[in-house]
């Protein structure tokens, strides 16, 4: 357990023992949860290779796939597993699932 202190610009260093936990490098991505408790869970939001996006396009076969920028698209594939990742802690935080945790 650390803590740690937010600076003037919202900012934080992640502990070393976290860092190495989560398998920290620089320019990787958190995902910060809050579970209905109040809990705050993170979570490394995994890097994907290009390899395994290779054949993704293929796969929406039938489909018509508009011209996106790299950057909008980039911050859309972001979104949507952020908003995956956040939906899979949701059904971990049943009321049932809270340990100690008053249902509501």
């Amino acid at each position: 357990m650390s803590i740690v202190k937010v600076s003037p610009k919202y900012q934080i260093t992640v502990p070393s023992e976290l860092r190495e936990a989560l398998g920290l490098q620089p320019g990787d991505k958190l995902l910060f949860h809050q579970k209905p408790n109040g809990e705050v869970v993170i979570r490394r939001v995994p890097r994907v290779s290009a390899q395994q996006l290779a054949g993704s396009l293929a796969r929406a076969s039938g489909k018509m796939i508009p011209y996106v920028p790299l950057e909008e698209a980039r911050r859309i594939t972001y979104d949507e597993l952020a908003q995956r990742m956040a939906s899979e802690l949701q059904q971990t935080d049943s009321p049932s699932s809270i340990e100690g945790g008053d249902a509501k």
